[in-house]
């Protein structure tokens, strides 16, 4: 380890020329396969820090999630106050480490009505642009939660496997296209897609559509052909799910993996003491961004698979093998109209 890290010089090459070697006393290889791991190492107890905010990180990006509350004017400044106190620990934090917090780059979202003056002069003071949505590990969020230009990139990228598929069907096989619907349609459908359970269902199936005209595309079948003969007689028999079984699925293993977890690492759901259904505790919705919580809506499909599913002793690999195939088995139920709603879902 000594020996990779220590006395390690670089140059730069410029328009055919190489500059003098310098010693280089901090960092790692780019491409090392010890780089991720040290950096990691590195930034660890960036969560023991005591802040008034959730720190979420993955690799080099940080989220800092403060609640705020709708305070009378006098006592707005108690929201800034917390955050400066956060930004400090940061920047203390990241000074001792040799790190930098790049202002240029980081972006605040105000969720939801909340409006505080003196808040968004803080944030402007202090070099951090204020947006109305941002782009997370390519997930968009809006200050509403409604996702709508989620929806939007996720139509633009089935748009773009939907003209792929039109060039493909005259000069290749069902089974090349199946393998390109799997890697440029479906990955899009299934990432995060949990999340879209906030969706509208005319924003659902704007996308369900768009998945229809590939799957047509690929069974070599007529626009006007229904949609459950679609998926009953090809898509089904393909393993191939719809977006409403896409986002439930995906929910549904939300929830098994924060029942299962035990680190503290995930959101903590209370369980049912009853054997018989192995049900989790929905929590009572009392407000309208509640009645739309993922976690919540997830836990109301999650009670309805099969008691087998809900068994400590169903393992991820085969949850997630007996899930799709429920799901598929349910394929008719979910694409009736006006199903696109946790509270009228049954099976």
């Amino acid at each position: 380890m000594e020996s990779f890290l220590f006395n390690r010089t670089q140059k730069v090459l410029f328009n055919g020329a190489y500059s003098e070697s310098g010693e280089i006393f901090r960092g790692v290889p780019q491409g090392a396969k010890l780089g991720p791991l040290m950096f990691n190492l590195m930034v660890n107890d960036l969560s023991n820090l005591e802040t008034n905010s959730q720190l979420i990180k993955y690799a080099d990006d940080l989220i800092m999630i403060l609640p705020l509350k709708i305070h009378p004017e006098k006592e707005m400044q108690n929201d800034v106050n917390q955050l400066r106190h956060d930004l400090g620990l940061l920047n203390n934090y990241y000074a001792k480490n040799d790190l930098k917090l790049n202002c240029a780059k980081s972006k605040a979202l105000i969720v939801g009505k909340y409006n505080n003056s003196l808040l968004l002069e803080f944030l402007h003071s202090s070099g951090i642009e204020v947006c109305e949505e941002i782009k997370y590990l390519g997930f968009n969020i809006d200050k509403d939660l409604k996702l709508l230009s989620q929806i939007d990139s996720i139509a633009h990228h089935l748009n773009q496997g939907i003209a792929a598929l039109r060039h493909m069907r005259d000069n290749t096989n069902m089974q090349s296209m199946l393998l390109f619907y799997h890697a440029h349609i479906q990955s899009h459908l299934m990432y995060s897609s949990f999340a879209l359970l906030r969706c509208r269902s005319i924003d659902i199936s704007r996308l369900q559509i768009l998945q229809n005209a590939a799957l047509k595309i690929i069974f070599d079948i007529p626009r006007s052909y229904h949609t459950i003969d679609l998926f009953i007689k090809y898509a089904v028999p393909k393993r191939i799910m719809s977006v409403i079984g896409c986002i439930y699925y995906s929910a549904i293993l939300m929830v098994k993996r924060i029942v299962d977890c035990t680190d503290g690492s995930l959101p903590t759901i209370n369980k049912s003491h009853s054997t018989r259904t192995s049900n989790v505790n929905l929590t009572s919705a009392k407000s309208k961004l509640l009645k739309h919580d993922v976690v919540n809506s997830g836990c109301a499909l999650y009670n309805q698979i099969p008691l087998k599913l809900k068994l400590p002793s169903c393992n991820i690999n085969d949850f997630r093998a007996e899930l799709k195939l429920f799901i598929l088995q349910n394929t008719n139920s979910l694409l009736k109209p006006n199903q696109f709603s946790v509270r009228n879902f049954t099976l």
